[in-house]
């Protein structure tokens, strides 16, 4: 991962569940949007990464064909050339997008994101079995608020559907959190010790935890 930007799956992304229109290899790279009042009437466009570069003609007839595009009041790319921010003129138009979805550009998978809802969807890894629910709660409290945490189960041959350490947690970010502020390492319940490795050495007690932004 990199420290400006966020890359996943799209089996990672979304609010909840991942739409069934966007492939499972799609690959999300997101900068820290931005929110507060002004975004009110603003989304962002996620394109596919391997369409890039877009421009503005790109934008055009999806956007017609929602029936919104007269109600663009600004649009252009956002730090990298495959994200791009639109303001609407009403807040109708923007739900109009955000309900969407899913758009397609360039005959490609483009994902509208409401940065005024800083929602991510993230792994922890190498939990325990009898970590609970409301201690990765109480783990991210002042982070946000986590809606789900749901266990991620093996799909191999002979384990199917065996519990794995890795859960899933979808969380609605605090206003004035951003993606970048999440711990990488957190402390949760009694799994988290000094444990040696093969050679030896202490590993870093913690979980690591993989982060997308939706």
């Amino acid at each position: 991962m990199e420290s400006s930007s966020r890359a996943a799956t799209a089996a990672d992304a979304g609010r909840g569940t991942a739409s069934p229109l966007v492939p499972k290899d799609y690959r999300i790279i997101l900068p820290s949007l931005p929110s507060g009042e002004a975004m009110r009437r603003a989304v962002a466009l996620h394109c596919d990464v391997s369409g890039r570069p877009y421009r503005i003609d790109d934008f055009r007839k999806p956007l017609k064909d929602l029936g919104v595009i007269q109600q663009v009041s600004g649009i252009g790319a956002y730090q990298m050339s495959h994200v791009w921010l639109l303001n609407m003129k009403t807040v109708e138009a923007k739900k109009a997008l955000t309900d969407a979805g899913v758009i397609k550009v360039k005959d490609r998978v483009c994902l509208v994101i409401d940065p005024t809802r800083q929602e991510v969807k993230m792994k922890l890894h190498w939990l325990a079995f009898d970590v609970t629910k409301d201690a990765i709660r109480r783990a991210f409290y002042e982070y946000g608020d986590v809606k789900e945490v749901t266990d991620d189960r093996w799909r191999v041959e002979d384990f199917e559907g065996v519990e794995s350490t890795t859960r899933v947690v979808r969380m609605q970010l605090r206003d004035g959190v951003s993606v970048d502020q999440l711990p990488h390492q957190v402390r949760i319940g009694s799994s988290i010790e000094k444990e040696e490795d093969k050679s030896g050495h202490s590993a870093k007690p913690g979980l690591r935890k993989c982060v997308t932004t939706t």
